[in-house]
């Protein structure tokens, strides 16, 4: 009987021991990514789960983890609970000082099989701005340019803040934009400010009026457009084009006729173009040298925002009732396409991809945002991404890898080539299409947010973010609002 219940027992060991075998580890989650304001530690729980040769779970026994980055300590704080074959480890993760990707491993007590998790970090880079700033501009030195209520603020990548410039004035929320010889042009009130990259005043021009229009919903702020040679165009409210040396000093002025015309853009041949007035049907070409170039009625009124200029020289416009129309450089009507009768193009501003347009609208349907991608070979609706909380149509941006950024209330959505949405940012509350405060350069992308985290926000801070971009700016013939990441306006 005792030999009985010893064989018994040493069976019962074994299959036990042949069940319980482990061949294959797995953590979930398999990537982790958190931002933090500085290096912390940052506690977190992950499930590594066990599986025997054929394929069950099976519980763990100790996990010993392990970091590629000297920099960063994985250290088990609490490890418990076997359910079904899981057992939950929180760690703590002391991060590095800087950004990266760092792949932790866990080793099950054999020491050959393991497990690894990608984790990426990003110590947050960030500057407290406490208003609605512009959009932003990047110098070709790489400095960063904001302005907010007659300031502008000159931060490097990292958002430490270089210098920042007081007009002394209160004004609108103008945009910055970047000269050929990075010198930094801003418009408030009546005058137009030239900086040089160090905060000195280069020049103070006095215009004979403003330069933006408050339509209610849609609060259009006038821009400058900078040709290759450095010469300054601007459009005023009494209806005057405007051309200033790179020096600020005057050049020549063209009389529209009209009030309230839109922003200069510069084409090929360095033509200048733009819409007579608000709510005009005429688009207008002036010459670099000051002399009419044409006029081309477009037999609807045009959306207050600026026109765009497609790889081959076309100007691109889009009426208030959702017409697409592309112009050729001599004037002459390319072709028309109709979007939508239902939606609001008032505030719209397209961007231009490889063969592709893409539009925001306002949908008086549906009450929401909608994204039109539009095939500019077939003149074809490619696909519509709608559902979000759009606010007055502002442009979208599309990076390298043809995704498109597009800011709908507090959020930005990154919607892919396809259509689909891979991904989210909060962000500040956007209202206006000038001043979506999003940028990518190479590998940051700077983004104004009003919450503590970019993610999983919860307490107001109005602050300037500088986080790891995925993907620059795409090269592309307009592929954001004013062109470039220097708010050019040129071709």
């Amino acid at each position: 009987m005792k030999m009985f219940l010893i064989i018994v027992s040493c069976i019962i060991v074994f299959l036990y021991s042949c069940a319980s075998d482990i061949e294959k580890i797995e953590i979930e989650p398999s990537e982790y990514r958190f931002v933090t304001p500085e290096c912390l530690k940052i506690d977190e729980i992950f499930n590594v789960i066990g599986y025997d040769g054929s394929g069950k779970r099976q519980n763990l026994k100790k996990i010993e983890w392990t970091s590629d980055d000297p920099d960063i300590a994985v250290i088990t704080i609490e490890e418990n609970s076997y359910y079904k074959g899981t057992r939950y480890e929180k760690l703590e993760l002391v991060c590095p000082s800087s950004m990266g990707r760092t792949k932790i491993r866990a080793r099950y007590e054999d020491k050959e099989t393991y497990a690894d998790i990608v984790v990426y970090h990003e110590v947050q880079r960030k500057y407290p701005l406490g208003g609605n700033v512009s959009s932003l501009a990047l110098g070709f030195d790489g400095t960063v340019y904001a302005s907010l209520e007659g300031n502008l603020f000159a931060f490097t990548p990292d958002l430490k803040l270089l210098w920042k410039f007081n007009s002394d004035e209160y004004c609108d929320i103008q945009p910055p934009v970047i000269a050929p010889n990075d010198n930094v042009l801003f418009i408030c009130g009546i005058y137009l400010y030239i900086l040089d990259n160090k905060g000195s005043i280069v020049n103070k021009v006095t215009l004979d009026s403003f330069s933006y229009l408050d339509y209610g919903t849609c609060y259009y702020l006038g821009m400058p457009a900078v040709d290759y040679d450095g010469t300054i165009y601007i459009t005023t409210n009494e209806g005057i084009l405007y051309a200033f040396n790179p020096d600020g000093n005057f050049k020549w002025q063209f009389s529209i006729g009209y009030k309230y015309p839109n922003s200069p853009i510069v084409g090929l041949n360095s033509d200048i173009y733009f819409i007579a007035g608000q709510f005009s049907e005429k688009l207008y070409s002036v010459k670099s040298n000051g002399n009419l170039n044409w006029i081309t009625n477009l037999g609807e009124s045009i959306s207050l925002y600026s026109p765009v200029i497609d790889f081959d020289g076309s100007i691109i416009v889009i009426s208030l009732g959702g017409t697409i129309s592309a112009i050729d450089p001599d004037g002459s009507t390319k072709w028309n396409y109709v979007l939508s009768a239902y939606d609001s193009f008032l505030c719209s501003s397209p961007v231009i991809g490889n063969n592709t347009i893409y539009v925001t609208s306002d949908t008086s349907v549906y009450s929401l945002g909608r994204l039109y991608t539009v095939d500019s070979s077939t003149r074809s609706i490619k696909w519509i991404y709608d559902g979000y909380a759009l606010i007055n149509s502002p442009s979208p941006i599309i990076d390298a890898n043809g995704n498109i950024i597009v800011a709908g209330g507090y959020e930005y959505y990154v919607v892919d080539k396809n259509g689909t949405l891979v991904d989210k940012y909060l962000g500040n509350y956007i209202w206006e299409p000038s001043l979506v405060p999003l940028l990518l350069t190479d590998s940051i992308m700077y983004i104004k947010d009003n919450k503590d985290s970019i993610r999983v926000g919860i307490n107001p801070s109005n602050f300037l973010y500088a986080i790891e971009a995925t993907s620059p700016l795409a090269t592309a013939p307009w592929p954001k609002f004013r062109k470039d990441n220097q708010n050019s306006g040129r071709y």
